[in-house]
Order: C-alpha cells, then sequence, then structure tokens
C-alpha cells in the first residue's frame, strides 16, 4: 500500500489507485494519519471533519464513512477501532510523508559529515516525492493546514540543504535554475538567496549576483523594515572583494575528442513540463548505471500516441544537457527525412560532404564510436529494423528512442509510457489553465492521457471556457471535437491507416475493441462466438494463428495492450475509432457486441452465483448502451440487456447507477416499433426501483403502464403479466390500499398456478406479498397461512440461504411478534439478518430494514440497549444509501423514539417522533399511514412527559387519519383509541376515556394490530 499527501491526496494498493469516495471520508482517513498511530475519539474526528456544526446524524455517519473505508482498502488492516475511537496503523514506509521526514533526517546528517553525494542523493530522494503542494484538497482545513506549513518548511529546508552539498560538489551550474526558480518565489528565504548568489559568481556573473542582493536588501527594508541577516551580508562582502573561498572545485580539463562547440538542434523546452519523475528516474538508470549490456546504452520508451514520450525525452535531454556535447534529436515519421537530419549532424561533426547516403550515416558513426558525451534522441521510430544497422556501428553514447512498439528485444532498455496518474494530470492542468474546477473529473473522462489533456488546456485557453465546461462539449460532442481538431485527428491516423493496409482482420478486431466497453475483448469469448462476428473476423478466430498475427500488428501501434486474455483500449482511442465508423458499420459492430455479451450475461439477476458475471459485463453493456443512444442507433436485445443490468443494481442497491441504466434503456426501447413486451419488461424493473427508493407514485404509475403494455403484447394470462400484477401489488401495500392490493395480487397467483408450466419461484413471491398484506391489514391467521406456504416453496426451490427465504422468515418474524411471542420473533429476525448480511454485504438496505425489525422486537423483550443499538444501525445504513430526508430512514427514527419512551427519556422520543412525521410528510404526503404512526407516537412521548392536552390533540388527528387511510376497523385504530384513552384520563375525562376503551375493545376482539406501541 502507498499512501501520498504530498500532492494530491491519493491511495495505491498494488500500484492502483483506490476509490475511497467522497471528501469527508477521505478526511477522515487524513486526519488520523496526521496523528501517527494516536487514538481519536468520535467526538475529535467529528469535530475535524464537520467543523463546529455537524450534523444529527454525524456519529451514525463517521461510522458509516469507516466502514466504507475498511471495505475500499481491500480488508487491510490499518483502519482500527479502540473503544469509542479509532487509530491508523501503518508502517512508516507506506506514507510518502513519513518517507520524506526519514529521508531528510538522513540528508541533514549525510551534510553534517560531509558526505555531499550521499546527502544530495538522499535529499533528492526525498523531495521526488512531491507532487503538488502538501494536503491539497485539504489546504483550507483549519485541522490539515499546521501539518501542510510544516510540511512545505521541511521541504524547503531539503531543498536548501540539497543546494548546500550540490555547491560542496561544484554542481552550481546544475543548481542555479532551482535557485533562481526558488528565490523568484521567495524572495526572503534569505539561505536560498546566499545560495544564488554563490552560485551566479561560481558561474562567473558577479554582477547579477550583486544584482540579487540588492534587489533582496530592498525587498527586506519596504516590506519588513529590516537588514539583511549577518550571513547574508558576509556573502555579499565575499563577492564583492572575490574571496577565494567562494570558488567552487575546478573544472575538469575539456576532452580532446569534444567537438569545438556543443551541437544541439533540441525543441524549446516545455515550460509547463510536469509528472513523469519515475520514467526520467528510469531513463538515467538505463543511460548511466553499470550494465552487461554493450553500448550505445539504448533506451526504448514506447506506448500509446499521446502519452508523451517525445516530451519526456526531450526534458531528459534539457535536464542532462551539461552532460552532453551533442544532443541531436531525429523524427522518424518521414524516413528520408529522418536520414536527411542525421546527416546533418555528420555535416556538424565535420564530416566531409558525400554524395551517398549510406556513406554519411557510416561516417557518422564513426565519428560518434569515437565520442562518448553524446545524445541522440531517435523520435517515433516504427520497430527496430529502420536503426539497428546504425545502432550497431556505435561503440559509445546515449540513444533514446520513442515509439508506439514495445517489442525492442535486446536492441534496447523498453521504458513503457503509459497515461499519467490522476494526481500527475490534475497538476498538469493546474500549471496549464487559471480555473481548475473540474479537473480531476477531465481528467477521468480522457482517460488522463497527456496529449488530450494539452488540447482540452489550450481549448478552454482559446474560448474561456471552464474544464467542466469543456469535459460537459466534449461528453456530447466526442465525434465532431475528435474528427474536427487536426491535432485529435491525426494522433492516430496514421497508425490506423497501417494497421488496415496490413491486415483485415486487425481493423476489424481493432472496431470489435472500439465497441465493446472497458473490460475489453475476452479472448475465451471470441472463440466461444464466433457466428455472431463478421466473416474475416470469424475466419481468424477459428486459426489461432491468423488470430495473433492481428493482435500483433495492434500491439505494434500500442492501439491495445494485452492483458490475461483479455485485449484492452484506451477510452479515447475507442472514441477516435468510433468517430471514423459511419452510422451503418456502428450499428454492426453494436449489434456483434450485443450478441458476444447475450452469451455471458446472467439470466438471473437475482442468484448471487451470477453476481460476479455481472460485475465484469455491466461495464460493457453500459458502453454499448450509451454508444447506441447517443449514434441514434436500434439495436435489438440492447434494451433488453439494460434493463437486466439496472435490476441486477437495484438488487445491490446501487441506485443512481440503475436510474441511469433504466433511462436508456427506455430511451432506446421506445424507439422500436412493436417492442410492447420489451417497454412493458424494463417499465416494471424501472418501476421496482422507483418504490425502493421512496417515489411510490411514480411506481404505481410504472406498474400500471407495464400491466397495459403486458397484456397488450401477450395476453392478459402470460406469467410476464402476473410479475407485472406482483410488483403493483407490492406498491399497492405500501400505499395502504390494502383490499385493491389483495385483489391484484390474487390474479397474479391465479395466472401463475393455472399456467402450464407454473413458475413456483414467482408463486411463493407472490404468496409471500398476500401474507404481507394480510398482516398489514390486522389478518395475522391469513399472513402467517400465506407466509409459511411462501416459506416452504421458497426453501424447496431456491435453498435454504436465498434472500427470498431471509425476506419470508422477516414476515414471520412479524406475525409470531403480533401475536405474543417476541422472543421467537428475535430468533427469526436475527437469521433473516444474517443470511441477508451474508449475501448482500452488512450495508445493503434489506439488511436495514429486518435490522429494524429485529430491533423492534428486541425492545418487546426489555433488551432496550441491544434494541436501540440495531436501531441505529438501520438507520445509519439507510441513511447512507438513500439520504437522510428519505422515506425509508422514518420507520428507524420512529421506532427509535418507542426505545427513548422506554428508556424513560420522552424529550429524546419527542425528537426522534418529530423528525419521522417530517421525513414521512415529504416522502408520502400529510395523510399515510406512517405518517398517522408517527402522530400517535409523538402524542405517546408527549403524554410520557406530562403534557396531556397537546397529547390528547394529537392522538385525536392520529385517530382520524387512520380510521380515513385505513378504515375505523383496523387494529391500529383501537391501539390508537387506547392511548387517547389514557390521555383522557390524565385530563379526568372519564366519560371520553371510556367510549375510547369501549371502542378498542370491539375491534380488538376481532384480531392483534401488526404494529403495536
Amino acid at each position: 500500500m502507498d499512501i501520498r499527501i504530498l500532492g494530491t491526496f491519493d491511495v495505491l494498493i498494488d500500484g492502483d489507485p483506490v476509490a475511497l469516495g467522497g471528501p469527508q471520508r477521505m478526511a477522515i482517513l487524513v486526519v488520523l494519519l496526521l496523528h501517527q498511530g494516536e487514538v481519536l475519539n468520535s467526538d475529535q474526528l467529528i469535530e475535524h471533519v464537520w467543523g463546529g456544526s455537524p450534523p444529527k446524524s454525524a456519529l451514525s455517519a463517521l461510522h458509516a464513512h469507516v466502514s466504507r473505508l475498511r471495505k475500499a482498502l481491500n480488508g487491510a488492516d490499518i483502519l482500527q477501532s479502540h473503544g469509542s475511537g479509532y487509530r491508523v496503523a501503518v508502517e512508516p514506509d507506506m506514507v510518502d510523508a513519513f518517507r520524506f521526514e526519514r529521508l531528510v533526517e538522513q540528508g541533514g546528517r549525510a551534510l553534517a559529515q560531509r558526505d555531499w553525494a550521499a546527502a544530495v542523493a538522499l535529499y533528492s530522494q526525498g523531495l521526488g516525492l512531491w507532487r503538488g503542494p502538501a494536503l491539497t484538497e485539504f489546504a483550507t482545513e483549519p485541522w490539515a493546514q499546521c501539518d501542510a506549513i510544516r510540511l512545505e518548511e521541511l521541504r524547503f529546508s531539503a531543498e536548501e540543504g540539497r543546494t548546500d552539498a550540490e555547491l560542496a560538489l561544484g554542481r552550481h551550474a546544475e543548481a542555479l535554475p532551482r535557485l533562481e526558480q526558488r528565490v523568484s518565489e521567495h524572495p526572503l528565504r534569505e539561505r536560498s538567496v546566499a545560495q544564488l548568489m554563490r552560485s551566479l559568481y561560481r558561474c562567473g556573473r558577479q554582477g547579477d549576483a550583486l544584482n540579487v542582493y540588492e534587489r533582496v536588501r530592498r525587498i527586506l527594508a519596504e516590506e519588513l523594515g529590516v537588514d539583511p541577516a549577518p550571513a547574508l551580508q558576509a556573502t555579499h562582502q565575499a563577492i564583492l572583494r572575490h574571496d577565494p573561498g567562494l570558488d567552487g572545485s575546478p573544472a575538469p580539463p575539456a576532452r580532446q575528442d569534444a567537438p569545438p562547440r556543443r551541437i544541439v538542434n533540441l525543441p524549446s523546452r516545455n515550460q509547463v513540463f510536469s509528472g513523469r519523475e519515475t520514467i526520467l528516474e528510469e531513463i538515467e538508470a538505463a543511460l548511466t548505471e553499470p550494465t552487461t549490456r554493450p553500448p550505445p546504452r539504448v533506451v526504448a520508451l514506447h506506448g500509446l500516441g499521446g502519452t508523451g514520450k517525445t516530451q519526456a525525452a526531450v526534458e531528459y535531454a534539457h535536464r542532462h544537457a551539461a552532460d552532453y556535447d551533442v544532443v541531436w534529436e531525429a523524427s522518424a515519421v518521414e524516413p528520408v527525412a529522418f536520414w536527411s537530419v542525421l546527416a546533418e549532424l555528420a555535416l556538424r561533426l565535420g564530416v566531409r560532404q558525400q554524395a551517398d547516403r549510406g556513406e554519411i550515416l557510416a561516417a557518422l558513426g564513426e565519428r560518434l564510436a569515437g565520442m562518448e558525451r553524446w545524445l541522440l534522441i531517435l523520435d517515433d521510430v516504427e520497430d527496430g529494423t529502420l536503426i539497428e544497422a546504425f545502432l550497431s556501428s556505435l561503440r559509445a553514447g546515449h540513444v533514446i528512442v520513442t515509439s508506439r512498439n514495445p517489442a525492442w528485444g535486446q536492441l534496447a532498455v523498453g521504458i513503457r509510457v503509459g497515461p499519467f496518474s490522476r494526481s500527475e494530470s490534475v497538476d498538469f492542468l493546474s500549471k496549464r489553465v487559471a480555473r481548475t474546477s473540474g479537473a480531476w473529473a477531465l481528467a477521468d473522462q480522457l482517460g488522463d492521457l497527456p496529449f488530450a489533456l494539452e488540447q482540452a488546456a489550450a481549448y478552454s485557453e482559446q474560448t474561456g471556457m471552464k474544464l467542466d465546461e469543456y469535459g460537459d462539449l466534449f461528453r456530447r460532442r466526442a465525434d465532431q471535437l475528435l474528427t474536427r481538431d487536426k491535432a485529435f485527428a491525426t494522433v492516430w491516423q496514421l497508425a490506423f491507416e497501417r494497421v488496415a493496409q496490413a491486415s483485415p482482420v486487425a481493423i476489424e478486431l481493432l472496431h470489435l475493441c472500439a465497441t465493446l466497453g472497458p473490460g475489453g475483448v475476452s479472448l475465451d469469448l471470441l472463440h466461444s462466438m464466433p457466428g455472431v462476428l463478421p466473416p474475416a473476423l470469424r475466419d481468424a478466430v477459428e486459426d489461432e494463428l491468423a488470430l495473433q498475427d492481428a493482435i500483433a500488428h495492434l500491439l505494434r501501434h500500442s492501439l491495445v495492450e494485452r492483458d490475461r486474455g483479455r485485449l484492452r483500449m484506451h477510452p479515447l482511442v475507442k472514441a477516435a475509432v468510433w468517430a471514423r465508423l459511419p452510422g451503418e458499420e456502428r450499428r454492426t459492430w453494436v449489434t456483434c457486441a450485443v450478441g458476444i455479451l447475450s452469451s455471458v450475461v446472467p439470466a438471473d439477476a437475482e442468484n448471487p452465483t451470477t453476481w460476479r458475471t455481472w460485475d465484469s459485463v455491466i461495464p460493457d453493456v453500459i458502453h454499448l448502451g450509451q454508444e447506441a443512444g447517443s449514434a441514434g442507433l436500434v439495436v435489438p436485445g440492447l434494451a433488453r440487456m439494460l434493463c437486466g443490468s439496472g435490476h441486477y443494481l437495484t438488487i445491490r442497491a446501487a441506485f443512481e447507477r440503475a436510474q441511469e441504466l433504466f433511462e436508456l434503456a427506455l430511451r432506446l426501447v421506445r424507439r422500436q416499433p412493436g417492442a410492447d413486451g420489451d417497454l412493458a419488461a424494463v417499465l416494471s424493473d424501472h418501476g421496482n426501483l422507483l418504490e425502493l427508493t421512496g417515489d411510490i407514485n411514480g411506481a404505481r404509475a410504472a406498474q400500471e403502464q407495464a400491466l397495459v403494455l403486458a397484456e397488450r403484447a401477450m395476453g392478459g394470462d402470460h406469467p410476464a403479466v402476473a410479475r407485472v400484477l406482483q410488483r403493483l401489488g407490492a406498491v399497492l401495500v405500501c400505499q395502504r390500499r390494502l383490499p385493491e392490493a389483495r385483489r391484484t395480487l390474487e390474479r397474479a397467483l391465479a395466472i401463475l398456478t393455472a399456467w402450464h408450466e407454473p413458475d413456483r419461484r414467482e408463486i411463493a413471491r407472490v404468496s409471500r406479498d398476500l401474507g404481507f398484506a394480510a398482516w398489514t391489514a390486522g389478518d395475522l391467521r391469513a399472513a402467517q397461512e400465506w407466509l409459511t406456504r411462501a416459506l416452504a416453496t421458497a426453501r424447496t426451490i431456491l435453498g435454504p440461504d436465498h434472500p427470498d427465504v431471509a425476506h419470508t422468515l422477516s414476515g414471520l418474524g412479524l406475525v409470531v411478534q403480533d401475536t405474543g411471542r417476541p422472543q421467537r420473533a428475535v430468533k427469526l429476525q436475527e437469521q433473516a439478518a444474517s443470511m441477508l448480511a451474508a449475501v448482500y454485504g452488512d450495508e445493503h438496505p434489506d439488511v436495514a430494514h429486518t435490522l429494524d425489525k429485529l430491533g423492534y422486537a428486541l425492545r418487546l423483550t426489555g433488551r432496550f440497549e441491544e434494541a436501540r443499538i440495531s436501531h441505529e444501525r438501520a438507520l445509519s445504513i439507510l441513511e447512507f444509501c438513500y439520504g437522510p430526508g428519505h422515506g425509508e430512514v422514518g420507520m428507524p427514527l420512529t421506532n427509535l423514539g418507542l426505545v427513548d419512551l422506554d428508556t424513560g427519556e420522552p424529550k429524546l422520543a419527542r425528537d426522534h417522533q418529530e423528525r419521522a412525521i417530517q421525513v414521512f410528510r415529504n416522502a408520502y404526503g400529510d395523510d399515510h399511514a406512517h405518517v398517522h404512526l408517527g402522530v400517535r407516537r409523538l402524542g405517546q412521548a408527549l403524554l410520557a412527559d406530562g403534557r396531556a392536552a397537546e397529547a390528547r390533540d394529537l392522538l385525536r388527528s392520529a385517530l382520524a387519519g387512520t380510521e380515513r387511510v385505513l378504515g375505523n376497523g383496523h387494529p391500529d385504530v383501537a391501539y390508537t383509541l387506547l392511548d387517547l384513552a389514557e390521555a383522557y384520563e390524565r385530563l379526568e375525562e372519564q366519560e371520553s376515556a371510556d367510549d375510547c376503551r369501549s371502542r378498542a375493545e370491539r375491534i380488538l376482539a376481532r384480531g392483534r394490530s401488526p404494529i403495536q406501541g
């Protein structure tokens, strides 16, 4: 694990960045890191993360964030609980800031011991860890500022320590550019000023050194009213008198074989070059460290076009220009021009003009063979055959080759140049544009490709457009941007043309890779589905050698990467390939891709054994849907595939992503004529999502529309109609339209049982929902019969651990609870919660709902603290999944209020009930059974707090609402009457109290209530 705070905050596991989540979650981890193993209690963490005004749910949110962090960290045991607090336990070398502090300390010891080379190496290694200002995302947070300032000061100290050592080694010319920049940015750091003056003096620039002193003296006088420190004054006096102590080590004698002057044709240095420090270090190591390879030293920077290979080579040459007498760059895009540029170098080195190109290059080789201090940059070389003979004639020197081809064998040390890291992308954009809002998202959208980031920055500068605005434009108009922008159009155009000329199979494979999503193309899948492929590719799949040759053509130009049986393509290469395809070809390739995926997309999204497959294919399905949607394509089967993916994401509680897929599926299926059946399926699955996310009215409308379409497409007695009826019935139960819900579910059951091959799973599900409807209506005997029947069927066909079994067990728990057996209810709810957590994980909404029911049963048994923990856990999960204002959050809130009441805390109970009522009203409207339940329970809290008159008024309101919604014979009406009777008795209105009790007893004689308070 690599944790980075010296710049943007990143956590990497095995080199891959970890998606930690939002800023609060990252802040929790950073705060604990900065306290270096110290335990911080919950209050301290809440104060740091939320400041002086934390939300009421801050504690629950903190626990939820910690749980998500642990999951994101892939089980790494670094975030540890201690009592009511947390600590981070990491090895010092896992955190870049801790490594930096250790290296600076070691560098300081080496400096004190006058081990100049070691000091330079240690300080440089430490400074190389920096990627930008420390704690970049948290610069304005009070808890981060002290550490950020301390680390920045230590960084300056390291810079100055390294400079002291460099000056002692006589490397004043090398140190000078950094010193000039440092003093320009921080003119009051007098140690740096003195170092700059000494470096300028050693470089023969005494006047410039004195000017630096005068400028700093003036700034100190005007801004601080002080003179320079004695040490800086002493340096000034030493320069004035040409003190011999200022001189560095004598320069080495000039080499006899060096040309009379430096010969350089480098392009100008890129003033906004950033990142690539690791690449530059690898180049230096390959060119300078001992090796058994015969000279010359050759490095091949290879990778996709646009990753900045040439920029890295040129930057290396500029940084090390003092090490060479000759630095020459030649582009191999056009071979004739390439050799002409090398011939020009030969002439500059004194080789006599010759007519034959071969002779002049041979003479160049001989001339360079007699020299050592030279560097050639051979840019955009297609493969080694072009330069192998020339390189073999050389006996010394350094060569940097850039190429898209990764195959360099023994000819060169290969160094892959991939896209930027995300922090490098953000740093680059921050240097190029003034307003960096949206930099992170844009970098993600452009795949961190340096070339594309540069184009985005240039476009932003030219148009005044913000980065997030450019990102939105690129999302909508990528095709046009990629084709109209000449730079975009040409960066891969030559590679596409060469692939097309070399292999029809390779170009078809390229098109398929561009059509499928980020998961890439599985070679095993191609072999299993040749029938859906176009002719050339189909034939190649059946001939292993032909397929491998086609792959080699794509690898040769770095258009794909091969990764464990898959071919992956950078997203911008995909976009560029896609932009070149006409509409009909796009439809052909999307149809082909749908055919391939249809063989692996699971039929059952609710079977946990299929979830790993779903996770692997959903990115491809989403990509195909987006491509078809933006291009206006009608592709059979795609909408159904998107619908299945949305249903799977709904089951896994990824509600926002599911909503996006259903919206896309609806757009696509509505383009298909005569697709009533497909549209009904999408609407019904979408309605299921709407119900789960609290849009009950929207869910009902979707199911009713789906029912009309399904009946029209398949007739009124088809199982698909029954499935829609089952979901519609569940929505009607939520709306407390209980007679209508029962009729709807009974019709679904009749269709399923009459079908020639009854779907017993759906029968079990409808039976379960009939049980819930009966329980909600207060008919406990019918509820138990339906739920018992559903449980037996579900266990038989799905196995004992399936979520459907768990949901049915939970329903039975409600029934036995309401028939006076709370201990048995606790066991059933515990069993159901354990089963659901094993399938969905601990933080799924279904787990939360069962924990809430468990808490209610625990309260009835007198286990109040356990009940509170269970309700609070449910509340935390639901707030995290849905947000604090969602309707599902109301039930654990109101149930927590009951625990408060039972433990003698009526004021806390009132707070919970008031919040629950507000949540219910916002979600369901004023006249819903949940609202009236909350009002009734608020009345109970007021009654316990001695406020009988207020309680009476609330209970009257709750009674009227409950009768209106559930009917005047519902058991909930009876329990409201009993509460109202108690209020009347407190107010000494005995006649009214007796009347309420009499009415309640008549209702309860017919059965017990499903919701007791």
